[in-house]
């Protein structure tokens, strides 16, 4: 190794050894501050031994007046859902499959639709009969029955 070399990792290794020294001295200050003592808090910083009120009567009202009264609310219930399909025809021939066939009111788009099913509008096909359909929506349910032109 080089005469050169030597100076340069000397001089990183002095300065090394000159920065340890230093955090040192000033870790050991702080611990010696936090250790000597009581913490010294300013006066504006510790809570107030009494709060005295600034407040007259009446300024509690006018800074926070009452909520306004509010009407009731409406109780009247939601007017039922509008089921309306078109019964074009049932097969009940098959007690566990039986299956209607349904039109649509505007497309007068015709489907076949299982117990169970949900319909285009959401309806559920409950019940189904010969020559009877019953559709739920929403907790309400509509009788379609079949009628011949």
């Amino acid at each position: 190794m080089r005469r050169s070399e030597w100076f340069l990792h000397g001089g990183r290794l002095l300065l090394l050894a000159l920065l340890a020294w230093k955090a040192a001295v000033v870790s050991g200050g702080i611990a010696e501050t936090m250790l000597s003592g009581p913490l010294r808090v300013p006066a504006a910083a510790r809570p107030a031994e009494r709060l005295t009120p600034v407040l007259a009567d009446g300024d509690l009202e006018r800074l926070f007046p009452p909520p306004p009264v509010l009407p009731p609310a409406d109780t009247t219930p939601p007017p039922p859902p509008v089921i309306d399909w078109r019964l074009v025809g049932t097969a009940v021939g098959n007690a566990s499959h039986p299956y209607c066939v349904l039109e649509h009111p505007t497309t007068h788009r015709q489907a076949t639709y299982r117990l169970g099913a949900r319909a285009d509008d959401d309806s559920v096909v409950s019940s189904i009969e010969s020559g009877r359909v019953t559709l739920r929506r929403d907790g309400h349910a509509r009788v379609l029955d079949l009628r011949l032109p």
